[in-house]
């Protein structure tokens, strides 16, 4: 990416280019409780170090965001035995690319349709083009996978960390660091207190 002053204000809009592995780094960065790391292309090869580019809470928000996305052809989605998908969609400017990116189970998941002219296409909308291919794969590996998602799902430390942070009387979120009251949260946030960075749930 070139710097700042070149996108301008299009930049907090999506104006930025990235790269299908790029995109990948970043899901697995929100996997890995918001630590970035290199991607390895054989299990043999060594995990080298992670930089934190999110804190657990701030990759917990995230990710819980990107769950509440309804599939577009609503099927599996309301099922209790199916792995939550966190997923988003994304159409570059001129319809020149088409992007589905996402999480679930062990995997992270980037589709990509487009031309490689580059050159652009009405029908190239991320939501109609790239998702119901995306969700196709994650149909399928749920049907292969099913013992291990099925297991994966019922982590216990998953729910005790959502019952933990996300309190069942309550529909919003209030984290360690932080009070109920509104007012008193407003107060805490000029305060800098966000969460005292403990716990921290994985997306798997």
């Amino acid at each position: 990416m070139a710097n700042a002053e070149f996108y301008g204000l299009a930049l907090v809009l999506g104006g930025g280019e990235v790269t299908m592995e790029e995109l990948a780094k970043l899901y697995a960065m929100l996997a890995n409780r918001g630590s970035l790391q290199s991607l390895r292309r054989r299990a043999d090869e060594p995990r080298a170090p992670g930089a934190r580019m999110l804190s657990d809470e701030a990759s917990f928000m995230v990710l819980d965001m990107l769950r509440q996305n309804p599939r577009p052809d609503d099927t599996l989605i309301s099922q209790p035995s199916s792995l939550p998908v966190y997923w988003k969609t994304g159409t570059s400017w001129g319809f020149r690319d088409a992007w589905t990116a996402g999480i679930v189970g062990p995997y992270v998941l980037v589709v990509w349709v487009g031309n490689f002219d580059g050159s652009g296409n009405p029908a190239f909308v991320g939501v109609e083009t790239a998702a119901p291919l995306f969700f196709h794969v994650v149909d399928a590996l749920r049907a292969r996978d099913a013992e291990e998602f099925e297991a994966r799902r019922n982590l216990s430390g998953q729910r005790r960390f959502a019952e933990r942070v996300v309190p069942a009387a309550r529909h919003d979120l209030v984290y360690p660091g932080q009070v109920a009251d509104p007012r008193q949260q407003c107060a805490s946030a000029r305060g800098g207190r966000y969460g005292d960075g403990a716990g921290g749930v994985p997306a798997v």
